[in-house]
């Protein structure tokens, strides 16, 4: 036995020192391998790729910028840093300067506007400018990415908080906070695609899945729905996912307000600030203050603006403009002076905002009158649910929290929420494969607010493609104002999807959503 063991042990230390030796000698080719790459490698392969991303190696934050890079973003070109973060402009810090930090998304990262038009160079250069002489200019790190959620933004800042060493962390906060984290593809680009630690199973949740069904439903929503949904002046609850009036939504608010005030604390111990600032109002916004400041009395809070208007945003997107940046700059810069958390910054020696900002400018909402403000912003989303869902005419389409894509397809599972009046049964209707598809035989499985509610076997053959399922609705769930209803196919294939700008891609299939109704 023993000779066997020294035999066995033989073989795989040659094995070992063989494999070593190989990939020793295949250069490149043993980029492939599973031992890993550095991170001169890993940003020599991402800046081969067209797209303007790169995997960051902590999955929770999914990916960052392309190092180092001039991108063109909305006609405008945003340069990246060694980290894939935005590009500082000015001078080295002194080594004495206090290091602030703007947290966020597109937003923070300054998205359609030039280097120096970001929050963190506007920020940066207003205090630089009224810091009185003999104390260092503070130094300002923008810390974002487009499309990132509070949790990327969160594990990120964390992960880099010893390069960083910030003493004040500014965060702007915006909706797609809520949202599932994207995925990269090999090309760099951004994907809304499932969550490969989860399998095929798993529902992407983002504003982004949200607005490919919008699109694709635009021709058939009525001028009514279109108003509702901020299309006209922009006031929107929009995607169910931010409406605090849903299972699903409640949840992710619950998880992203614990999550904020666990950052402040943990910042707090390394002697850092943390001040959520609010850019402008809107029902999101008031939503987190009311929910934030409950949870959490002692966070820092500013509010900058209120209701948006045309003029702050850019030409062709919803993000804020090189004006809108600069004025809320003004704000922060002084809010963070207000409250001496800079060193050796003159109040008066700040750039006073224009007229037509003061004149917008937001107070928090005062703290006896939270509850009732919060009570008015879930009215709307509340009296706006539908007990049913109807993709052929719009009909509730907004309560799709994911898994359908902008044709109906559903890739292996998809959640939804309707209203509950009283009904005992859910009734789907979708359109089956065709009988010679691979999937056979297809069966979906239903909860409602995570009770199994059963398995339904949809039938192979019929005059229609289409076919209508009915499931009662379990106990436990039947008296919830609202339902949370996800679908599981058993298994799905892989489709060509052609797609509206030209050639195509391929998708996951299982079945094709069509209506969905508690009666």
């Amino acid at each position: 036995m023993f000779a066997r063991i020294v035999v066995l042990t033989v073989i795989v230390g040659a094995f070992i020192v063989a494999t070593v030796m190989i990939l020793a000698s295949r250069g490149e080719d043993a980029l492939v391998s599973g031992f890993g790459l550095t991170e001169d490698e890993r940003q020599r392969a991402a800046a081969g790729t067209p797209g303007p991303f790169r995997v960051d190696p902590d999955p929770e934050v999914g990916y960052t910028m392309k190092a180092s890079v001039a991108r063109e973003i909305k006609g405008t070109f945003a340069t990246t840093d060694a980290w894939g973060m935005r590009l500082r402009l000015r001078k080295a810090p002194a080594d004495d300067a206090q290091r602030i930090v703007v947290l966020g998304d597109s937003v923070a990262f300054g998205f359609g506007i030039k280097d120096d038009e970001t929050f963190g160079h506007r920020l940066e250069g207003l205090l630089a400018d009224a810091v009185s002489p003999g104390t260092a200019a503070p130094f300002v790190t923008t810390v974002a990415c487009p499309g990132w959620n509070f949790r990327a933004q969160d594990r990120y800042l964390r992960n880099h908080f010893d390069r960083l060493r910030p003493t004040v962390v500014v965060w702007l906060p915006v909706s797609n906070d809520l949202d599932d984290g994207h995925v990269v593809s090999e090309a760099g680009h951004g994907l809304r695609a499932f969550d490969p630690g989860q399998g095929p199973g798993s529902i992407m949740i983002t504003a982004a899945t949200h607005a490919n069904l919008m699109v694709t439903l635009a021709h058939r929503l009525s001028r009514a729905q279109l108003a509702w949904f901020g299309m006209k002046d922009g006031r929107t609850w929009g995607h169910a996912v931010t409406t605090g009036v849903t299972p699903e939504s409640n949840r992710r608010w619950a998880e992203f307000v614990a999550r904020a005030g666990a950052l402040r604390l943990w910042l707090e111990e390394r002697g850092a600030r943390f001040v959520t600032a609010s850019l402008w109002d809107g029902p999101f916004q008031i939503q987190l203050e009311c929910r934030l400041l409950e949870a959490d009395p002692a966070m820092p809070w500013l509010s900058i603006f209120n209701q948006r208007g045309p003029d702050d945003l850019l030409p062709t997107d919803a993000h804020p403009n090189r004006h809108a940046v600069f004025a809320a700059s003004q704000v922060i810069a002084a809010d963070l002076v207000e409250r001496r958390w800079v060193r050796g910054v003159n109040l008066e020696r700040l750039i006073p905002l224009q007229e037509a900002y003061r004149e917008r400018r937001r107070t928090a909402i005062p703290p006896t009158k939270r509850a009732a403000r919060l009570a008015e912003t879930l009215r709307l989303p509340r009296d706006g649910l539908e007990s049913a869902i109807d993709l052929t005419n719009g009909t509730g389409f907004y309560q799709v929290y994911g898994g359908v894509d902008g044709d109906g397809m559903v890739g292996r599972a998809c959640l939804f929420a309707v209203k509950n009046e009283g009904g005992s049964t859910l009734t789907l209707r979708v359109e089956r494969p065709a009988a010679s598809s691979a999937i056979w035989p297809l069966r979906i499985t239903v909860a409602m607010n995570g009770v199994a509610a059963g398995t339904l076997e949809v039938p192979r053959d019929g005059d229609d493609r289409e076919t209508t399922l009915s499931v009662a609705i379990p106990a436990k769930a039947t008296d919830a104002a609202v339902i949370d209803v996800r679908l599981d196919a058993n298994s799905h294939v892989l489709e060509k999807a052609d797609r509206p700008t030209g050639g195509f891609s391929h998708r996951l299939a299982a079945f094709r959503f069509i209506r969905a109704a508690i009666e």
